[in-house]
């Protein structure tokens, strides 16, 4: 909804003209229901993903308050529908979610985690840690410096670590924190798929 209005104009119409934030959000919550539905009738395939950007690097850009009022149960309706078919639920949400990810594997009950960004002080092991047991995880590979700047040995040898950390009890899907856009060399992009088919084999063991 913001995405469509413009953040700032959001962000003003939350205190000033509350109603209509609502019924925005009513709209977008439809169009994806719509979505959700036809999925699970047609068994397109076994996890839906939505995007929520609802962060910042530095932290959420909304209110936690506001989220769990507004925009969260929105998203329960949407899960009931696709839990109700078997289907798995993954979470994407660019920046800092370390404030709010008790709420979204407790509550909001996602099935997976994507992207983990590193750049906003998302430390994959942290999260292994806490939630590996309960959600997968999903990315993490820097795509802001590492990708685009670093060389096809650096981009080998964080996947290699990264490997080694959350790939151990399954329930990681390695990949870019955000996408491959035009600014990472093909060398990098490969640099990286190669290293994960080496490494990502299971039983995983220490990367050597």
């Amino acid at each position: 909804a913001y995405m469509y209005t413009g953040i700032d104009l959001f962000a003003k119409a939350i205190y000033m003209a509350p109603k209509i934030v609502d019924y925005l959000l009513d709209v977008f919550e439809k169009y994806v229901y719509i979505h959700c539905k036809i999925w699970t009738e047609y068994n397109f395939g076994p996890a839906f993903f939505i995007g929520e950007d609802i962060a910042f690097g530095s932290g959420l850009m909304f209110s936690e308050r506001w989220l769990k009022k507004h925009v969260f149960p929105r998203h329960k309706r949407i899960i009931a529908l696709l839990k109700k078919k078997g289907i798995k639920y993954i979470f994407h949400s660019d920046g800092n979610l370390n404030s709010i990810l008790d709420y979204l594997v407790n509550e909001l009950r996602i099935d997976a985690l994507n992207p983990i960004e590193p750049a906003a002080g998302m430390d994959i092991k942290v999260v292994k840690e806490k939630y590996g047991d309960r959600i997968a995880l999903i990315g993490n590979i820097d795509c802001s410096e590492l990708l685009p700047m670093g060389s096809p040995e650096e981009v080998a040898a964080v996947t290699k670590k990264t490997i080694e950390i959350a790939a151990p009890g399954g329930g990681f899907c390695i990949g870019s924190s955000s996408e491959l856009h035009d600014l990472v060399p093909v060398e990098n992009a490969l640099a990286l798929h190669k290293t994960a088919e080496k490494y990502g084999r299971y039983p995983i063991r220490a990367v050597r």
